[in-house]
């Protein structure tokens, strides 16, 4: 099996995030197949950077809209 960079990663993850609505963690680790440390450590890395949004009270990643 071919091992994946962090930006492969992370454009999976992105690519899973994109939707109208928000998305659940386990939704964006089935798309992007990853396990839950890789998605935590991952998803952290995006929150940080102001590339995604969690929403507490419905515990949904949104992606930000870049100007």
């Amino acid at each position: 099996m071919k091992y994946r960079s962090r930006i492969d990663t992370i454009s999976q993850i992105l690519d899973a995030a994109d939707g109208s609505g928000g998305t659940t963690g386990s939704k964006i680790a089935d798309r992007a197949f990853l396990n839950s440390r890789q998605l935590k450590e991952n998803l952290t890395a995006l929150v940080e950077s102001d590339l995604t949004r969690h929403d507490g009270f419905t515990q949904t990643f949104n992606l930000l809209k870049q100007v």
